[in-house]
């Protein structure tokens, strides 16, 4: 497994991906290729036996990312939330 850094929630790479987001520009000083938009982003899940907790990450990819670093960090049996809504802008609920 590859180590971990920033508290045990990113890898390497993604560690790096998120230092060129945030300085607008790679190793070589060029604007960085193909590099989605970071986002910040919160997740809420709970742990059996616990309670609800919150993770939030400034300079995320996507939720899976939240996902995967809870999974890390936590153990014991996690069920995460989400908010009911239509699962795309414009779209309506059967």
């Amino acid at each position: 497994m590859r180590r971990m850094i920033l508290r045990g929630m990113l890898c390497i790479s993604c560690a790096n991906r998120q230092y060129e987001f945030i300085r607008g520009r790679n190793a070589k000083g060029n604007p960085p290729k193909n590099l989605a938009p970071l986002n910040r982003r919160t997740i809420r899940y709970a742990v059996e036996g616990g309670g609800v907790e919150t993770m939030t990450l400034e300079h995320s990819a996507d939720l899976a990312e939240l996902m995967v670093g809870v999974l890390r960090k936590t153990r014991g049996r996690i069920s995460f939330g989400f908010n009911g809504g239509p699962p795309m802008p414009g779209a309506t609920t059967a």
